[in-house]
């Protein structure tokens, strides 16, 4: 199955199966405590993070002015450019 990214583009769409979904029910556990170590405190994708968290932290930067700080958007596709071989290979 496909999903549409656009007038033009699309992405596949995978369903996992049973045995997968408890594969990751099984690693998850293990590895959020690890992964929750490595992972930036304001990035939104973690545990108890929303969007919500993302935008009201970069409200706090612009309000506040400093130039030392940057807002980057560089996520576009990342997910649709993972190694999933490599991934699978470190777990």
């Amino acid at each position: 199955m496909r999903i549409p990214k656009s007038k033009v583009k699309s992405r596949p769409l995978e369903l996992p199966t049973i045995l997968n979904r408890c594969k990751h029910a099984v690693i998850k556990p293990a590895l959020e405590p690890y992964l929750a170590a490595k992972f930036e405190s304001c990035s939104c994708f973690r545990l108890e993070r929303s969007p919500h968290d993302a935008i009201q932290r970069m409200s706090s930067i612009v309000r506040h002015g400093t130039t030392r700080n940057w807002i980057l958007d560089a996520d576009e596709g990342a997910f649709d450019n993972i190694d999933h071989n490599f991934l699978l290979k470190i777990i």
